[in-house]
């Protein structure tokens, strides 16, 4: 093989490392286990740390944030959970584990994996459960290491998925 192509095959090989860390490697996975019929209009956000403690205040702040800011977007209006008479969204954080960001940066190819668990149900006005499913997250790569915040993302993005009904 001629020094010319293997120069254009590691370049090749260079730019999708490069673009590959760029936009990261957050994902999630939806396990639906009871569709829900109708989107509320109106409901109240209840989220659990079922971990023992192993989600941080802010961790668990940001991605409170990021249903919120989703179910909002998605046209649902977010109430007090004290509200009566209004649907209730139960997420439970089961597991949860940052990884490690530097050896995702340094190493790469699954090393410092994050990855969070969580089970979410939707109880109607009158209490009974209307729809649950599970979603799974994880983070494997991105720019310098990427965030886990893109995980809550990607949780918030399944979840919008599940509760609108929309793929």
């Amino acid at each position: 093989m001629n020094t010319e192509k293997i120069q254009k095959r590691l370049l090749v090989i260079a730019l999708f490392s490069m673009i590959t860390m760029l936009y990261g490697c957050a994902s999630a996975k939806i396990n639906v286990l009871k569709p829900l019929a109708s989107q509320p209009s109106t409901a109240s956000l209840s989220l659990l740390d079922k971990t023992g403690k192993q989600i941080s205040e802010e961790d668990f702040g940001n991605l409170k944030a990021a249903l919120s800011t989703s179910l909002q977007e998605s046209g649902t209006t977010l109430v007090s959970t004290e509200k009566k008479n209004v649907a209730t969204i139960v997420g439970e954080i089961q597991e949860y584990d940052k990884g490690s960001r530097p050896l995702r940066y340094f190493i790469g190819f699954g090393a410092g994996t994050g990855h969070m668990k969580s089970a979410w149900k939707i109880i109607d006005q009158a209490g009974a459960e209307a729809a649950s499913c599970n979603i799974d997250g994880s983070i494997s790569a991105g720019v310098f290491g990427g965030s886990f915040y893109d995980v809550h993302d990607e949780v918030a993005k399944a979840f919008i998925t599940f509760f609108t009904g929309t793929k």
